[in-house]
């Protein structure tokens, strides 16, 4: 979004703070990391476990350091799918 200030410099806002200014920019404001949040049948999710550790037999990255731990995502901001109603 953006608007004119009363001095007549454009003025560019993210998420309601004002990132740039004539041009400059005068702020980065925290980013948002989405992710998903699947909800599976615990059979279901061992199931497709299972064959998603087979495929990473073939990659030089192993299995168990390919998830990136919550803790670590700037924002964490979820799109949840299969949530119960």
């Amino acid at each position: 979004m953006s608007s004119t200030s009363a001095s007549g410099g454009r003025i560019h806002r993210k998420g309601g703070e004002i990132v740039s200014v004539k041009g400059d920019i005068v702020s980065v404001p925290e980013k948002r990391t989405y992710y998903s949040e699947v909800h599976v049948e615990d059979e279901q999710e061992k199931e497709m476990l299972a064959d998603v550790k087979e495929w990473f037999r073939y990659y030089t990255l192993g299995f168990a350091n390919y998830p990136t731990p919550e803790k670590y995502l700037q924002n964490p901001t979820p799109i949840k799918i299969n949530v119960e109603r």
